[in-house]
């Protein structure tokens, strides 16, 4: 065997080393995305499991929110404070989890059941009339999304959210590059 030869086999061994680390390194990437997803939604999550064990921890708290939801007008201007607050902190809650949905982060068959609460609540008069006053402070994406919900017209009722409906496949859901 002459050196020619040695060295072509050396080139065919480094060819195949170079393959052998891409496909390593491929699988590598994958399994990170996969827990980047796993670790970002359920974050999101934890964040609304924190906001509904606060308000059954606390009834006053609860009330605010549920007269609140109705009519963020009937509430004194403490009870409008708090209103405000928790309203902002699932809002901004959903606008991350929007976020991740619209850039491949989220699953979106987690996010159907997500956007499903979203909708019972996001519609009530006293969100909308949040909504209204604080809009600005989310981003555009975000903003179409809530403006795009279809309002549920029985807040008292939890199947009224798919009630007569099949889950409609969100083909269209806004991203940063469109």
């Amino acid at each position: 065997m002459d050196w020619t030869a040695i060295g072509a086999l050396g080139e065919v061994f480094g060819a195949a080393a170079v393959v052998l680390s891409l496909v390593y390194v491929a699988a590598q990437v994958r399994q990170n995305t996969k827990t980047l997803r796993s670790s970002a939604t359920a974050a999101a999550i934890s964040s609304i499991r924190d906001w509904n064990r606060d308000l059954i921890a606390d009834p006053a708290l609860a009330r605010v929110f549920r007269k609140g939801v109705e009519d963020m007008g009937s509430l004194d201007e403490d009870g409008r404070a708090q209103f405000v607050m928790i309203i902002q902190n699932v809002l901004k809650t959903y606008e991350d989890m929007h976020y991740q949905l619209s850039h491949g982060i989220m699953d979106p068959a987690v996010w159907l059941g997500w956007e499903q609460l979203g909708r019972l609540y996001f519609t009530s008069p006293g969100v909308q009339q949040y909504w209204v006053e604080r809009r600005q402070i989310y981003s555009l994406d975000f903003q179409v999304w809530i403006e795009s919900l279809e309002a549920v017209t029985d807040m008292r009722r939890m199947d009224a959210v798919s009630a007569g409906t099949e889950p409609k496949e969100r083909t269209g859901i806004p991203t940063a590059a469109s």
